[in-house]
């Protein structure tokens, strides 16, 4: 790799860093007198991440210490931490050579050859600085206290029988998912930019080992999800700091189904809720880019495209319509920033409301998986319109109470389900009727969507005994009418 291209990581990874912490330090301002307690608790958080990891991982994962020596291509000497897991998984996290850990599981040491080894210990263990370990170290203590806390009460509520405290651990259990999944936002950006930086630093010697080891993991995660019938708790957890993405590898274990990710013009754009880089690239799979036609793009992201163009001009309305002694009521009224913002949501949501859920018409055979996979040109809108028969796994109870880790295992791959109810997640989180169907066999029609972890947005999941109908278009458009009416009523109150 040149000196320009290295710079240019730098100078990204060092922008990832800067944004991260602007994120983290950003409630300063509104704290006042607290102000300093905030930034010296972050500061002693950062400081001591490392031994904190090593109690929060233990706990939620069994990580232990090891004293086994490891002959390591650097001449770091990284303290040596042991995570059982049938999968061969590599990461580390520290913030500086003496501090850093090296985590290495079960299977790796016993699967993986030497020459597979090497180049992702070697990924792990340069440019520690410029990767940023510390500050995603520090991300990793923010979303490892709420995600073991969701573990435990997950576990516990699965334990008990129905009752109110089951419902109320489910709720409990939920909200605590929900914390760590968007502390798990905060370091996104930044483990992104990681991974690629450490795939640089494997030398072009053992470029092709370490697609080899990729390739290995790549295919053992379906079958690990397939055999326990729901996500390991350490692939979800870890995600931050894994060598590659579970979801994409999820549902495409093959390289012939990875030409999206490598051919999608858009790949950059879709995979910025994903914490590494598209696998079809790095894989080096064959490329032929069409250019991008952005008008699909901005149809897909319509809702947020108009959340922001709403923010924007209400910030411009309450700063410079003050001019005019008319409109000075709009001076600095925050109120009117939002209710704009809302009515952008409720334009944009509208505005991508056909193509995003097409006329849903039951086809004589169901599709193959593959085939989807495959196309280059789909998009998560518009949706494609499909039938499967299947399994439905995923975690039961307390531990999935708005559907969050559902799949359906059909003859031809896993894909990940989507699921809702006519007035959203509370309709799943207020009955348990619909995880009756874990398990099952069953029928799926909905909107078969690509993106980097693809994914199904199942309207009717049919088992034996109980038919659940998500009503994503009530749902949909219930949101919009909602947002419509929050506008309405800021404005007449400004």
């Amino acid at each position: 790799m040149g000196k320009d291209s290295r710079l240019v990581n730098r100078l990204l990874l060092g922008g990832g860093q800067l944004l991260t912490w602007s994120i983290l330090l950003a409630p300063i301002g509104g704290l006042g007198g607290l102000a300093w307690v905030y930034g010296w608790g972050l500061g002693g958080l950062f400081l001591a991440s490392p031994w904190l990891l090593d109690q929060l991982l233990a706990k939620n994962y069994g990580v232990q210490a090891s004293e086994t020596p490891l002959a390591l291509p650097t001449p770091y000497r990284p303290r040596l931490r042991i995570l059982p897991a049938p999968l061969p998984l590599v990461f580390s996290y520290g913030w500086e050579p003496r501090n850093l850990r090296l985590c290495l599981s079960t299977a790796a040491l016993e699967q993986l050859p030497p020459a597979e080894l090497s180049p992702l210990v070697r990924r792990e263990l340069g440019d520690l600085w410029w990767r940023g370990m510390g500050l995603l170290s520090l991300v990793m203590v923010l979303t490892q206290a709420p995600y073991g806390l969701y573990l435990q009460l997950g576990n516990r509520g699965n334990q008990l029988p129905p009752s109110g405290v089951r419902q109320v651990i489910k709720v409990l259990a939920t909200l605590s998912y929900g914390a760590y999944r968007l502390g798990r936002r905060l370091g996104l950006t930044l483990a992104r930019l990681s991974a690629a930086r450490a795939d640089q630093l494997v030398p072009p010697s053992q470029t092709a080992a370490l697609t080899q080891a990729y390739s290995r993991l790549c295919s053992a995660i379906p079958w690990q999800l397939l055999s326990l019938g729901q996500t390991p708790g350490y692939l979800e957890g870890l995600d931050l700091l894994l060598p590659l993405a579970p979801g994409e590898c999820l549902t495409c274990p093959r390289l012939s189904t990875l030409t999206w990710t490598a051919n999608n013009p858009y790949r950059t754009w879709l995979s910025l809720n994903q914490a590494q880089p598209s696998l079809g690239m790095r894989l080096n799979c064959p490329r032929t880019i069409a250019q991008p036609v952005y008008r699909r793009l901005a149809r897909h992201t319509a809702p947020y495209l108009g959340t922001l163009a709403g923010l924007g001009l209400g910030w411009l309305l309450t700063r410079f319509g003050g001019n005019n002694l008319q409109f000075l009521w709009l001076y600095n009224n925050w109120q009117i920033i939002l209710a704009l913002g809302l009515g952008g949501f409720s334009i944009g949501t509208l505005t991508r409301f056909n193509a995003c859920f097409p006329e849903l018409n039951k086809p004589a055979v169901h599709q193959n998986l593959p085939t989807l996979l495959e196309s280059s040109s789909l998009l998560p809108t518009p949706g494609q319109p499909v039938w499967f028969q299947g399994r439905l796994l995923g975690r039961r109870g307390s531990a999935n109470g708005i559907g969050q880790d559902l799949f359906l295992a059909t003859d031809s791959g896993v894909v990940r389900l989507h699921i809702t109810s006519g007035i959203g997640v509370l309709g799943l989180l207020g009955t348990d009727r619909w995880s009756t169907l874990i398990g099952q066999p069953v029928e799926v029609t909905g909107w078969f969507r690509r993106g980097m972890t693809p994914w199904i947005d199942a309207e009717v999941v049919k088992g034996t005994h109980y038919t659940h109908t998500s009503c994503y278009q009530l749902w949909t458009l219930l949101q919009s009418c909602l947002a419509l009416l929050g506008t309405l009523y800021l404005i007449i109150r400004a």
